[in-house]
């Protein structure tokens, strides 16, 4: 039958240049589509235990990393204050070296070499490393805020840049 915009019948979805046969079920050869298509395919992806796995891990890293910062502040006699007796740069410097090692020993795994050479590319370096460099950026004011604040109060403050982000995308979309 004859169909527009306005209307639709069951070979509304079947164009006249698509008249190959699909190795899909009669409905689908006869242009409705009935969601059964589709049913002997494997999920793709981690399962849900493993997303459910990752979500409470990142969620607790995130809990408990401020609570151990807040622990390895020492007491400085001289200003009657505690502080970090580290500095706020190695600890981002070594949170890099670390990433990176790892990152070109799975690319090194997985791709093997051609991998190796396709980071290396100068294209890819350029674009990566400006996102690099905002990250240590981050990185480096989180560990000095860090160091100024109690672990509670840099919780609120990790608590408000959600927020604050949220709202942001929120008035931009």
């Amino acid at each position: 039958g004859s169909s527009h915009f306005g209307r639709s019948s069951p070979s509304f979805c079947h164009l006249s240049f698509a008249r190959k046969k699909l190795p899909d079920s009669a409905a689908m050869q006869a242009g409705q589509y009935t969601g059964k298509e589709f049913k002997d395919l494997k999920p793709a992806g981690p399962s849900a235990l493993a997303k459910g796995g990752l979500f409470c891990f990142f969620v607790l890293t995130r809990a408990l990393h401020p609570t151990i910062i807040d622990a390895s502040k020492t007491f400085d006699p001289e200003t009657g204050k505690r502080g970090i007796a580290y500095s706020n740069m190695s600890v981002v410097l070594g949170e890099c070296v670390f990433t990176l090692t790892a990152a070109c020993l799975m690319a090194l795994a997985l791709g093997g070499m051609k991998e190796i050479r396709m980071i290396l590319d100068p294209k890819a370096l350029k674009v990566f490393s400006g996102i690099g460099l905002m990250y240590a950026l981050g990185d480096y004011l989180e560990m000095a805020s860090m160091g100024a604040l109690s672990g509670a109060a840099y919780q609120v403050l990790l608590q408000s840049k959600l927020v604050i982000t949220a709202l942001m995308l929120w008035y931009i979309k």
